[in-house]
């Protein structure tokens, strides 16, 4: 057997590693990975307007584009990754560009699997956006 015959370790870690970890499992300090998996459940949504006027160019996270939907009509669902309960979106309004998106989904729960539907108003606040 010569010095090109023996198989290179996949991972190599200096030696004080290996010491560390075997002192961390003697004192029984356990480590622990989390793995999240990708979530294998779409969502489907689709935004209805309760406006009395056509919201343009609709649109929420990654880029997801509903088009056009005038007054008192939905759009088509459209399958997303990941669905949120206070959902965002961007639309023309009137001639001007209107967003709304929440300042993070902290706490907040994920959509479950299945089709939502969103209702845009226009209300004394402006635009808003309620999970059907």
């Amino acid at each position: 057997m010569t010095a090109d015959d023996v198989d290179e370790p996949v991972l190599r870690l200096p030696a004080f590693y290996g010491v560390a970890l075997a002192t961390l499992l003697g004192l029984g300090i356990a480590l622990t990975l989390v793995v999240v998996p990708p979530r294998d459940t779409p969502v489907d949504i689709r935004f209805c307007n309760a406006t009395d006027v056509v919201l343009t160019h609709v649109e929420t996270y990654e880029a997801t584009r509903f088009g056009d939907i005038a007054a008192g009509r939905c759009s088509d669902y459209r399958r997303i990754e990941r669905g949120y309960s206070m959902m965002g979106f961007a639309a023309g309004f009137h001639g001007r560009r209107i967003e709304r998106w929440p300042e993070d989904h902290v706490g907040g729960p994920d959509l479950p699997t299945g089709r939502h539907s969103f209702v845009i108003r226009d209300t004394a606040n402006g635009l808003e956006i309620q999970h059907q």
